[in-house]
C-alpha cells in the first residue's frame, strides 16, 4: 500500500513534479549522450593505435628501445617471425626498420622516421592503403624502385606532390653519413597528425643495403591477432618462446592510450554520478518543500498511529519515484539516440584540426555497454535515497500536535 500511495503522492502537484522529472531526464539524458561519445572517441583512437600503430603485440631489441641504433636488430628476423605467423593465434604479421632520417626537398626539409617494409605483409597488419584518397596514388602498388609513401602534413610542409623526388638522408648502421632519392608514390591521410607529418615508408630490401644492414633483418615484428584471441595470455607464450627478446602489447606500447581505455569506464561512471548529485540538491529542495506543505497531513498520520519507519519510507519512495522516473525517460531517449548515432557516426570535422593534433578521428560513433544503464540505475536510486533522507528525517520528527496547531 505504501508503495501505492507514494507513487499517488508524487502526482498531486503535477507542475513541481513535472519539473523535477524533467530536470533528472535531461541530466540523465545528456550524461548518457557524452559519455558514449567521450568513449567512442576513446575507441576510435584504441582502433586507429592497433591498425595504424601497434598493432596487438611488438617485438623488439630491448637495446634498440633504449638507444635507437640501427644495429640493434632481431637476430633471424624472418625465421622469427615465420615462427610467429605458424601459431593460431596470429591472424598476420610482418616485420619492419625503423630509422630517424632527415626528409629534404628543394624548398624545405624536417625529421621523419622512416619504416623499411615488405608492402604485402605490412597491408595484412596495417591499413595505410585505405587511408590514401583516389587522388593520392597507392600503396606500392607499381612496381617501380626507390617509391616512397608519405603523409599529407609532410607533403604540405616540404611542398611535394605525386612523384616530387624527396632526399633522404640517415646514419647507416656504422655510423656513416648516408642519403638516397625517393619519388613519392603515395600520399595518406589518418586521424593522426603525428603519423601524417612524422612518418614516412620505403620498400625494405631497398633501403636495408643503403643502411648497411643485411636483408631481411627488422627492428620490430607486429603481430595481428584473432579476435577470439587473448592478448596478454598470448604475449605470456611469446615471452617464454623468445626469451632474449622484448615482448609488449598495444598497451605497453603507448601507455597513455593504454591509460586511456582503462580509466574511461571509471570516469563516465564519475561524470554521471557528479551530474546526479547536482540534481540532488534541487530533489532535495523540492522534497523539503513537499514535507513542509503536508506537515498537517503528516501530523494527522503519526496521530492515528502510522509509525517513523512508514513515514520515512513513504518519503524515500516518493524521492525515488520522481527522479526514477526521469531516469528511466532519459536512459531510453538516450539509448535510442546512441543506437542511432552509432551507427550513423558523428561528423565533428569542424573541430577535426584539434582532434587530430590530439590523435583523435574526427568520425566517432558513440558507443556505451548495456552494463552502463544498470549502473546508471543503480546511481539514480542511490543518488534519490540519499537526497531523501534529510527530508524523510523532516518529516519524522514532526510532533502530531504542533503539526494541527501550526496548520490551525
Amino acid at each position: 500500500m505504501i508503495w501505492s500511495i507514494a507513487w499517488k503522492n508524487i502526482w498531486r502537484n503535477k507542475v513541481r513534479s513535472l519539473v523535477i522529472i524533467t530536470a533528472v531526464f535531461l541530466g540523465v539524458f545528456g550524461g548518457i549522450f557524452s559519455s558514449a561519445v567521450m568513449n567512442g572517441a576513446s575507441e576510435k583512437r584504441i582502433a586507429d593505435l592497433i591498425n595504424l600503430e601497434s598493432a596487438h603485440i611488438r617485438v623488439s631489441v630491448k637495446e634498440f628501445d633504449d638507444n635507437n641504433e640501427l644495429k640493434y636488430t632481431i637476430p633471424h628476423a624472418k625465421v622469427v617471425l615465420d615462427k610467429i605467423k605458424a601459431m593460431t593465434e596470429v591472424d598476420a604479421a610482418c616485420m619492419r626498420l625503423n630509422i630517424q632520417s632527415m626528409a629534404a626537398t628543394a624548398n624545405a626539409s624536417s625529421g621523419i622516421a622512416i619504416y623499411g617494409i615488405n608492402p604485402e605483409d605490412y597491408s595484412t597488419v596495417f591499413n595505410y592503403a585505405e587511408f590514401i584518397p583516389d587522388s593520392g596514388g597507392s600503396f606500392f602498388s607499381e612496381d617501380k624502385k626507390n617509391r616512397i609513401v608519405i603523409g599529407d602534413k609532410l607533403a604540405k610542409k616540404l611542398n611535394v606532390h605525386l612523384k616530387s623526388k624527396i632526399v633522404l638522408t640517415f646514419n647507416d648502421s656504422e655510423g656513416n653519413l648516408s642519403s638516397d632519392v625517393y619519388k613519392v608514390a603515395g600520399i595518406f591521410h589518418t586521424s593522426n597528425n603525428t603519423l601524417n607529418e612524422y612518418r614516412v615508408f620505403v620498400r625494405m630490401d631497398e633501403i636495408a643495403p643503403v643502411l648497411a644492414l643485411p636483408q631481411n633483418s627488422a627492428h620490430e615484428i607486429y603481430i595481428k591477432l584473432n579476435e577470439d584471441a587473448d592478448i596478454e595470455t598470448f604475449q605470456s607464450v611469446l615471452q617464454g618462446d623468445l626469451p632474449k627478446l622484448q615482448v609488449q602489447n598495444w598497451r605497453e606500447t603507448d601507455p597513455t592510450v593504454g591509460m586511456l581505455d582503462g580509466m574511461m569506464q571509471a570516469f563516465m561512471y564519475v561524470f554521471m554520478f557528479i551530474i546526479l548529485l547536482a540534481i540532488a540538491f534541487g530533489i532535495v529542495n523540492t522534497m523539503l518543500m513537499v514535507v513542509m506543505e503536508r506537515v498537517r497531513e503528516l501530523g494527522m498520520l503519526k496521530a492515528i498511529g502510522m509509525k517513523k519507519g512508514r513515514i520515512f519510507r513513504m518519503i524515500t519512495l516518493e524521492t525515488v519515484f520522481l527522479a526514477f522516473t526521469g531516469g528511466i525517460l532519459g536512459m531510453i531517449f538516450s539509448g535510442v539516440l546512441v543506437a542511432w548515432m552509432g551507427h550513423r557516426g558523428m561528423d565533428l570535422s569542424s573541430v577535426g584540426q584539434g582532434l587530430e593534433a590530439a590523435g583523435f578521428s574526427s568520425y566517432i560513433y558513440p558507443s556505451v555497454g548495456v552494463d552502463f544503464f544498470f549502473g546508471v540505475s543503480f546511481l539514480i536510486i542511490l543518488i534519490s535515497i540519499l537526497a531523501s533522507i534529510i527530508p524523510a528525517l523532516r518529516a519524522t520528527k514532526l510532533s502530531p500536535a504542533e503539526a494541527v496547531r501550526v496548520e490551525q
